[in-house]
């Protein structure tokens, strides 16, 4: 057992599938208030840079085991790690969440990628706070185990798709 403890969460290193496919190494994440989380991506990474550093994994491909199911590591030419995280999921059916930004309720998205978020669109980021509080979400029973919030403004032009995005994470 490998552990790592941070101010986001805390990751778990142990032998064994959890029942999903081949992967031979799980990760176990746990958020800030040690509630449980299916994965986190920026901690697979780690995760995964940890597992080629330690030669706990010596091929350039190889997959790890999470709560989410099992994902693809890709070790890049240039030493990068890369997670495929699967695609977006809308998950069960309901009203779509709300979120308050500046006193009023936005309308969000609900995905799972593969954790559960509530993705609303913002004119400016910048008059977010800094760190951002705990979000006030009306969520219409969409998340019952909670989610991350992710504040995107939309950068995009005809050419081609560019956001920027402020997330708060659950827990």
């Amino acid at each position: 057992l490998w552990e790592v403890t941070g101010g986001r969460g805390e990751l778990q290193l142990t032998e064994g599938s959890m029942g999903h496919g081949m992967a031979d190494i799980r990760l176990d994440y746990r958020n800030a208030d040690g509630s449980i989380a299916e994965m986190c991506g920026n901690g697979a990474r780690v995760f995964a840079r940890f597992l080629v550093d330690e030669h706990w994994e010596t091929a350039d491909s190889f997959a790890i085991a999470t709560r989410a199911g099992e994902h693809h590591v890709q070790l890049t030419p240039n030493g990068d790690i890369s997670v495929d995280m699967g695609l977006p999921r809308q998950g069960v059916d309901g009203p779509d969440p709300e979120v308050n930004v500046d006193g009023t309720l936005v309308p969000a998205d609900a995905w799972w990628l593969p954790n559960p978020h509530a993705v609303v669109f913002v004119d400016s980021l910048d008059t977010l706070a800094y760190p951002l509080p705990q979000p006030e979400i009306e969520d219409h029973g969409r998340f019952p185990t909670g989610q991350n919030v992710e504040y995107v403004r939309d950068l995009s032009d005809e050419e081609s798709l560019h956001a920027a995005v402020r997330v708060h994470e659950r827990g």
